[in-house]
């Protein structure tokens, strides 16, 4: 019994950090970037600041997994549904890292090199769009998580 809950202890932890950086950033580090530097100067902090935060859903990400593995070993039973969540949440990161983050800075460097005026229009039409989706990807983990930490907070007792 030790044990199993020391793993929900964890888990639980794990997934209060990763939501907890989502409503950080989400809510504090860019809003501040974009009120009190330049477009341009906040595009380059929240890129290094990106570098720190993607790895960390990735290690949370693993860390609730093994967890949920460790939790059903130990039960016998599979929590599909959190199982899931998880797994979607972190298709979105990986999306955003690998497809969207890449393809906006894509965007950036063609916009900083383009001669004409229609082709900047154009790409920075595409830039928007990506920049877009890429946050409705972030709201869907930080919705996700959010929906997470209540299923885990119906099944305490304290």
């Amino acid at each position: 019994m030790g044990l199993f809950l020391f793993i929900r202890f964890v888990f639980l932890l794990t997934i209060v950090i990763w939501v907890g950086s989502v409503i950080f950033h989400t809510l504090i580090i860019l809003p501040t970037l974009y009120k009190n530097l330049t477009y341009d100067q906040a595009g380059m902090y929240h890129h290094h600041i990106l570098a720190k935060y993607f790895p960390l859903n990735y290690v949370c990400a693993l860390i609730a997994i093994i967890c949920l593995i460790l939790s059903a070993s130990l039960t016998g039973s599979i929590p599909w549904f959190k199982l899931l969540i998880i797994i979607i949440m972190i298709s979105c990161v990986l999306y955003n890292t690998i497809i969207l983050y890449p393809r906006s800075n894509s965007f950036k460097e063609e916009m900083m090199s383009s001669p004409s005026d229609d082709s900047l229009l154009n790409l920075k039409g595409e830039y928007e769009r990506t920049l877009k989706i890429a946050k409705l990807y972030h709201q869907g983990v930080l919705i996700l998580g959010v929906i997470l930490i209540l299923l885990i907070a119906r099944g305490l007792s304290l």
